[in-house]
């Protein structure tokens, strides 16, 4: 298992202040697209059932930013869903299906590992935990 480290910046404009935190995994390099960045923001609790709250996830070395991820706690177990598409099922329950996720499981848990910290980081900044 990697450490994984963070830091937090704060950007105010007007009355709004923004709350980035970075993560990155220490492993004596670099990150690579194995071992992304990730940088929490736009941090929106919602607190139903499961889900905590909505929160931006960017990936740093990918330029890329997965809006609207989901953070689920059920007991002492967490964990961040990404966005997927609604629809109805015949018997008209709703049902999701998943956008996208990671083809490797090691993959899946080091991006798990590095969000949650970045969103525990931004939620205590924030006061919301």
């Amino acid at each position: 298992m990697q450490a994984v480290t963070g830091y937090v910046a704060e950007r105010q404009t007007g009355t709004t202040t923004t709350t980035n935190v970075a993560i990155r995994a220490v492993s004596g390099e670099a990150p690579t697209a194995r071992q992304p960045s990730v940088v929490a923001s736009n941090y929106r609790a919602i607190a139903k059932n499961t889900l905590i709250a909505s929160v931006d996830l960017t990936v740093t070395k990918w330029r890329f930013t997965f809006r609207g991820c989901l953070h689920h706690r059920r007991g002492d177990r967490e964990w961040i869903s990404f966005p997927a598409r609604e629809w109805i099922a015949q018997d008209g329950t709703k049902k999701y299906a998943d956008l996208g996720g990671f083809d490797h499981r090691d993959d899946a848990l080091w991006f798990q590992r590095a969000a949650l910290d970045g969103i525990h980081q931004i939620a205590g900044r924030e006061g919301r935990q």
